[in-house]
């Protein structure tokens, strides 16, 4: 609900598409970087204690934006400080996360575990867009209140865990040392695997590209007089697509590669993307074709979560979705400056016809390379690990 909201409460507050893409920026920078020490420090912490403090913090965090702006004392510094922290306290939160879905389930229950989480995310969007967009309509600040309640929730849920999700298993090749050498060890272990360095290289490239179209398509529909609540089917359309493809992922990933579904979903994500881009004036457009190009990418990330997981030792979790996590938003800080930069000064056209040349190089890498043409089907992988 935040991510939709804020670009719209920064072009209320200051008219500005420029500063929305400003707000947006920071939101990213915190993650980029906040990332690598992140993960290197949850391989040491208890992870239930992490994911406890992520959320109480971040509740915090919305819960002061709202009661900011009811006394009318909310500014843009505001919002990008806020935008800053609450990324920084995910880049803690999801390593602990998604380190101890792997404690819960067997190796053979884990691609639809994550298939599961897909959609538990996709039902978020589902939801978090239109009633973004009609606390919005009521007031500006209620979606705050709401996002400040959602990660009560979320400490409330974690408290009631009842699996050990203590620190990671230590072996002798990954015990604690420097922040700075445990940072390094999980980079290097990421780069000696050309396929998981690869596609994170790649996912960089098609995440900037699809960032910056969907804040620019956001943004010229609220210029040019589109509701919020109107705007917020976007993303209702968007979560109802990864809802719908996560009902179907378990049983794509165990009949296709997720290398093969790698390559499709590239060539897919293009197709749409350019075609929302011709078709940026009509919301009916944006809201048909974004659940068509979302339909498949639960089936990928869930493939991709899944064989990063069972190639990594517990040890390593944490600095290995955080390493793979930072390359593959090293260039997001620059999707929503260029994005809300580009509308401003450049126009909706050239703007969109930028990005969707560089969304482009996505597909054209993903299907030369061999690396990626050859990640197995998970079950593979699930033997291995067993």
């Amino acid at each position: 609900m935040s991510v939709f909201v804020l670009p719209l409460v920064t072009v209320a507050l200051t008219g500005s598409a420029a500063q929305a893409g400003v707000v947006g920026g920071a939101a990213t920078l915190g993650t980029v970087l906040f990332i690598l020490p992140a993960g290197a420090l949850v391989d040491r912490w208890h992870r239930r204690r992490v994911m406890l403090i992520s959320s109480a913090v971040r509740a915090a965090i919305w819960a002061a934006i709202g009661v900011a702006g009811l006394l009318h004392d909310l500014t843009l510094t505001y919002l990008i400080v806020a935008a800053f922290l609450s990324n920084v306290a995910e880049t803690f939160f999801s390593p602990a996360e998604g380190a101890s879905v792997r404690k819960v389930v067997t190796p053979e229950q884990l691609p639809t575990a994550m298939a599961v989480n897909e959609g538990r995310q996709a039902a978020a969007s589902l939801i978090g867009g239109p009633l973004g967009g009609l606390l919005f309509g009521l007031n500006i600040m209620f979606p705050f209140f709401f996002n400040a309640l959602s990660f009560v929730a979320s400490l409330i849920g974690v408290c009631t865990i009842r699996y050990p999700l203590g620190k990671a298993e230590q072996t002798e090749d990954a015990k604690p040392t420097s922040i700075v050498a445990s940072i390094a060890a999980g980079l290097r272990f990421v780069w000696s695997r050309p396929a998981m360095r690869d596609i994170f290289i790649v996912s960089a490239i098609l995440n900037f590209g699809i960032t910056a179209i969907d804040l620019t398509i956001i943004l010229n529909l609220k210029i040019r007089g589109e509701t919020a609540a109107e705007i917020g089917f976007i993303s209702a359309s968007a979560g109802a697509g990864v809802f719908l493809g996560a009902a179907v992922a378990p049983r794509v990933i165990k009949r296709i590669p997720t290398g093969k579904i790698s390559i499709f979903l590239g060539w897919v994500l293009l197709t749409t993307y350019s075609i929302m881009a011709l078709l940026r004036e009509s919301l009916y457009a944006q809201i048909f074709l974004v659940f068509i190009a979302l339909f498949m990418v639960p089936a990928l990330n869930a493939g991709l979560n899944s064989y990063t997981m069972l190639v990594t030792p517990d040890a390593f979790q944490g600095r290995v979705q955080n390493a793979g996590g930072f390359m593959v938003m090293i260039l997001m800080p620059f999707a929503a400056f260029l994005g809300g930069t580009g509308l401003e000064y450049l126009g909706a056209g050239r703007t969109m016809l930028v990005l969707v040349l560089i969304l482009a190089i996505g597909p054209v890498l993903l299907t030369a390379n061999k690396h990626i043409r050859h990640i197995p089907l998970i079950s593979e992988l699930g033997d291995q690990a067993r």
